[in-house]
């Protein structure tokens, strides 16, 4: 865990230890990687933690969950935790979160219960139509990787009211990042100047995402197949987002337009199609 997350002991006291994150916000990884650290440090009696967010341009909502989760932790064992080094986009971002969006909320006990057997109830293959609400949103994000995590819980937010399962949520988001980063690394060539568009559309029996950018484009090959382990055995990087991406949705296409943006198009179904 060293490459992902440092851990020093600080100060005169044995239980105090401060701990820096190695690796952005966008990445995924990061929330259960913290997680686990916390979990250890409560086990090794480490009630004070010093948590260095230096490196993080932001705080997506899943982290503020969890540091609220922790510190609640840290302070019933007669500890802390202290945020240091908070970037001022970081700080906006903890302003910007707000318990109500987070928690579940009612205003009567059936629909509490409601809400209990919708979540233990199993997962509908195919929802109705009443249940889909039609949604058309669009975001853009600047093109830097630190950025990535905005288009990612954009998309999440609005796919997790879609009845998907969690796995399902998972995909698209990694699907997402792939995307993303594929526009800043080969569209963009890493300019941090440019922008990337995501466009979320929701119809009854299918999640359109669409990631377009004004960079250079690039040809889909659907006739050629991706050989993973060679990709992985010889750490090529080209060609892997891509098959990410054709694994994680049920359609994707790609069209190639100087004037209105180059746009891949993922689509996922939510209902069984024939």
């Amino acid at each position: 865990m060293d490459n992902l997350v440092r851990i020093v002991q600080t100060g005169k006291a044995k239980n105090v230890v401060k701990v820096t994150p190695l690796i952005p916000e966008s990445d995924i990884a990061l929330v259960p990687v913290l997680q686990r650290v916390f979990e250890k440090l409560l086990e090794k009696k480490k009630f004070f933690v010093i948590l260095d967010l230096g490196r993080l341009s932001g705080l997506p909502s899943s982290l503020v969950v969890l540091l609220l989760e922790m510190t609640a932790k840290f302070r019933r064992k007669g500890g802390n935790l202290v945020m240091l080094n908070l970037q001022s986009s970081a700080k906006t971002d903890l302003d910007r979160f707000h318990p109500l969006n987070f928690l579940n909320k009612c205003d009567h006990i059936s629909k509490a219960l409601d809400l209990f057997n919708t979540h233990s109830a199993p997962k509908r293959t195919e929802p109705e139509r009443s249940d889909i609400k039609i949604v058309n949103r669009s975001i853009r994000i600047a093109s830097r990787v630190n950025h990535l995590y905005r288009a990612c819980d954009f998309v999440t937010d609005i796919a997790g009211r879609l009845r998907l399962t969690q796995s399902e949520i998972n995909k698209i988001k990694i699907a997402v990042y792939e995307a993303c980063l594929n526009v800043i690394e080969h569209a963009y060539h890493s300019d941090t100047n440019r922008s990337i568009d995501v466009n979320v559309e929701v119809k009854p029996d299918r999640l359109v995402i669409r990631i377009i950018d004004f960079g250079e484009g690039f040809q889909v090959d659907d006739t050629k197949s991706f050989d993973i382990e060679n990709a992985v055995s010889g750490r090529e990087r080209g060609g892997m987002g891509l098959h990410i991406i054709k694994r994680a949705v049920d359609d994707l296409s790609y069209t190639e337009d100087t004037l209105e943006g180059n746009q891949l198009i993922m689509t996922k179904y939510l209902k069984e199609q024939a």
